[in-house]
């Protein structure tokens, strides 16, 4: 690996990148400068990305990195908002990271003349994370994998999904819909040691505020956020206690 490249990606973009299938042509929408466009072409096999970003000037700097690296053949530039700057056919996959949630789900929602069955997204959301897995349950998209750490005092989670015209895993009225959204079916399921602990931490946080709120006296004033609060800590054990089952 290019030590001077792997120095400049932080943990979550080497991430993002990791979950990107080997041989895809990527687009990496919102690309910046590009670096996670040329680490996937030099360090993860992929034959071409189109790094595209809706403003001119972190197009200015990915063209000076992808100059520098040395991918000039591999890498295409475009100013794009979103999918459109995209032709039918030109990719199998697009990386979507670093952006809040609602905008995600936005630029998915637009890119439809572009996805197909079989197309890849990978995901890193910033935010509104079960809000974008709900919106993957109920568009026609798997998640096929989930990666999550903890780098710079926050957790990041991204998502790998695959366009399909299957039905979805579980429907609404499944008890564990909610829960599935909000921490992550894969992560549960392979018992996340990050995930585990970012349930913990926030179990911790929540009874805090709770105790805070009952020693005031005032129940009734606070009933409706001490009614959420217990909910919110329902939810964390009921993710805990799936983990511990074998």
């Amino acid at each position: 690996m290019n030590h001077a490249l792997n120095n400049r990606l932080s943990n979550r973009m080497k991430m993002v990148a990791g979950l990107v299938t080997e041989g895809k042509r990527v687009a990496d929408i919102g690309c910046d400068h590009a670096l996670v466009s040329i680490y996937l072409v030099r360090e993860r096999h992929i034959p071409h990305v189109f790094a595209m970003d809706v403003n001119a000037g972190p197009l200015e700097a990915a063209k000076k990195n992808i100059r520098q690296y040395q991918v000039e053949d591999a890498v295409t530039l475009r100013l794009s908002d979103g999918f459109h700057g995209l032709k039918e056919g030109e990719t199998d996959t697009a990386v979507i990271s670093g952006i809040g949630g609602a905008l995600a789900i936005k630029i998915l929602t637009e890119g439809n003349s572009i996805i197909h069955n079989g197309y890849e997204v990978v995901l890193q959301p910033q935010s509104e994370l079960s809000e974008v897995r709900k919106f993957l349950r109920k568009n026609g998209w798997e998640i096929l994998e989930e990666a999550m750490l903890f780098e710079d005092g926050k957790y990041y989670t991204a998502i790998k999904a695959v366009k399909t015209d299957a039905p979805p895993e579980l429907n609404e009225e499944s008890p564990l819909v909610g829960i599935y959204d909000r921490f992550g079916a894969y992560l549960i399921r392979k018992r996340s040691d990050v995930l585990r602990e970012n349930l913990l931490r926030e179990k911790e946080t929540l009874l805090e505020i709770l105790k805070g709120l009952q020693e005031k006296n005032e129940a009734e004033k606070y009933a409706v956020r001490i009614t959420e609060l217990n909910q919110e800590i329902e939810a964390a054990d009921i993710a805990l206690s799936m983990m511990e089952r074998k």
